[in-house]
C-alpha cells in the first residue's frame, strides 16, 4: 500500500473522529462543562476538519474519495442540527443515569437529617442555607435587611445545623454536579444542576411519582426514571 494511501486513511480515521466529538460533548458532558468550553471544542474541531480536509484532498487520488468524504462531512453536520433537541433530551438521561445511585443516596441523606431543607454550594465567600443567605465575610454583610444578612457561623448556630453536616451536604453536591436543593413540602427534592447558560435546569426526586405541578421558574417537566424528573425553565 502506497505511503500516500495510507496516510489518506488516517486523516479518515482523523475527520471521523473530529465528527463525533460534538456529539459526545454534548451528550456526556452537556450539564458538566463550561458552555463555552463545549463551544471552544466545536470551533476547534470544525477548524480541524476542514485542515484535515485540505490534507486529504493534496493526498487523495481516487475521484470516488474525493466526492464521497465531503458529501458524508455535509450530512454529519446537517444531522448535528436537526437532531440537537434529540441530544439535549439524551444529554439530560445519561447525566441522571451517571448520578442515580449518588442522587438517591443524597435524598435518603437529606430525609434522614431533616434539618437542612434549603441550601446551595458556597461561591468563595457566601451562600444560602434554610432560605437565608449567608456570608463568610463581615464586611458583606448587608445593613438594610436586604442580602447577606447572617454570617455563616453565626446563622448556622441560630437553626441548629451541625457545620461538619453542612460540608457533607456541600460535598454531596459537588460529587452530584448539582448546585443547590430546595425540599418541597411534599418531601420531594429539587436539585439544580449548576453550569447551563441562560436558563435553569435540574433535576427532581418526587415520592410519589408525580411531577410537581409549581418549582420557581421551571415550565418543562420530563420523567427521567419512576421518581425522577428532569425540569427547565
Amino acid at each position: 500500500m502506497k505511503t500516500r494511501t495510507i496516510f489518506s486513511y488516517v486523516l479518515f480515521a482523523l475527520i471521523t473522529i473530529c465528527l463525533n466529538i460534538p456529539f459526545v460533548l454534548n451528550i456526556f458532558y452537556l450539564h458538566t462543562l463550561d458552555f463555552y468550553i463545549i463551544l471552544l471544542f466545536d470551533f476547534v474541531t470544525a477548524a480541524l476538519v476542514i485542515i484535515f480536509l485540505i490534507l486529504f484532498f493534496i493526498l487523495e487520488r481516487r475521484k470516488y474519495f474525493r466526492i464521497a468524504l465531503p458529501v458524508v462531512i455535509f450530512l454529519v453536520s446537517i444531522f448535528f442540527f436537526i437532531s440537537y433537541n434529540w441530544q439535549m433530551s439524551f444529554a439530560d438521561y445519561v447525566f441522571f443515569k451517571m448520578r442515580k445511585k449518588k442522587l438517591n443516596e443524597f435524598v435518603y441523606r437529606i430525609k434522614q437529617y431533616g434539618k437542612i431543607t434549603e441550601m446551595s454550594e458556597p461561591r468563595v465567600e457566601n451562600g444560602s442555607l434554610n432560605d437565608s443567605l449567608f456570608t463568610y465575610n463581615p464586611g458583606h454583610l448587608s445593613k438594610d435587611g436586604k442580602g447577606y444578612t447572617h454570617l455563616y457561623f453565626d446563622l448556622i448556630k441560630e437553626i441548629k445545623i451541625e457545620e461538619g453536616v453542612h460540608k457533607e451536604f456541600i460535598n454531596m453536591l459537588k460529587d452530584v454536579n448539582c448546585s443547590k436543593f430546595q425540599v418541597n413540602k411534599d418531601g420531594g427534592v429539587c436539585f439544580t444542576i449548576k453550569g447551563v447558560l441562560f436558563q435553569s435546569v435540574g433535576i427532581s426526586y418526587s415520592p410519589n411519582g408525580e411531577k410537581f405541578v409549581t418549582y420557581g421558574t421551571a415550565k418543562e417537566w420530563k420523567q427521567l426514571d419512576d421518581n425522577w424528573y428532569f425540569w427547565g425553565n
